[in-house]
């Protein structure tokens, strides 16, 4: 499973349709297994079915809440709820998870930033950058977006 999974990030189509196979066949037959669950929310996620996802990425972080990038793809999913409603609450929420657990990970640090900009919270993402680019000081593009911020 995650194999297919894997190629299918990569972008290897060939392997798409086996992966959605075999993801059919599991949400079956392993409904309770917590990479099940995450791959079943990331296929709802990419085809934009927000609620449906929602509820899958919060079940395999019920069976299994040390998974730094399924808070990532719930953070993502809550931001496009959210963007109807305003309120990027549980977004951010998922996205701080998501560092919390994976604190020297780039993408998930830039998730959090990309959702305290959505909320328009800009003190938090000034501080969110510099945290940011203290672990990553060879970010130039971050320094950047940090300076213009400052302005």
């Amino acid at each position: 499973m995650q194999a297919y999974s894997l190629l299918k990030a990569e972008g290897n189509a060939q392997f798409a349709q086996p992966w959605l196979n075999t993801l059919t066949e599991l949400e079956t037959s392993s409904p309770e297994n917590a990479f099940v669950q995450a791959s079943l929310g990331h296929r709802d996620l990419e085809d934009h079915k927000y609620a449906e996802a929602i509820s899958h990425l919060q079940h395999s972080l019920r069976l299994d809440p040390l998974q730094a990038l399924v808070y990532v793809d719930l953070s993502a999913a809550l931001d496009q709820i959210a963007a109807q409603s305003g309120k990027h609450d549980e977004a951010i929420q998922a996205a701080r998870k998501a560092v919390a657990l994976e604190p020297f990970n780039a993408g998930v640090r830039k998730t959090l930033i990309y959702q305290l900009v959505q909320d328009k919270q800009y003190d938090q993402v000034e501080a969110e950058m510099e945290r940011y680019l203290q672990i990553f000081p060879e970010d130039d593009r971050m320094r950047e977006m940090l300076a213009i911020a400052k302005q």
